[in-house]
């Protein structure tokens, strides 16, 4: 049972990851990339902090928010910001070729 419910998450994952970009291209028509990036993580960032303090409460350092803050910016919203940078700029084909492993 573990198997079966564990390849039906690893399929909703992958179809939600693909539905993305597709989503992405007719939200981009009208808001730019960088702020789609913003309200997409303000958004998880929302969701996440709800989950994790009332499941577990959390406690960080001050010395580590600004760490945390770095590792969010430059390895998330750089990494996403520049894939809908991408998909704005190019058409299906390209991203078909290009940026699908």
């Amino acid at each position: 049972m573990n198997k079966i419910l564990g390849a039906l998450y690893l399929m909703t994952a992958a179809a939600l990851w693909g539905g993305s970009q597709v989503f992405s291209k007719y939200v981009m028509a009208e808001v730019h990339p960088m702020t789609l990036a913003f309200m997409r993580f303000l958004l998880a960032v929302i969701v996440l902090a709800i989950a994790v303090f009332l499941k577990n409460p959390v406690r960080i350092m001050k010395k580590d928010i600004l760490k945390i803050a770095m590792l969010g910016f430059l390895g998330y919203t750089i990494s996403i910001g520049s894939q809908l940078v991408g998909i704005r700029l190019s058409s299906a084909h390209q991203i078909r070729y290009y940026a699908t492993p």
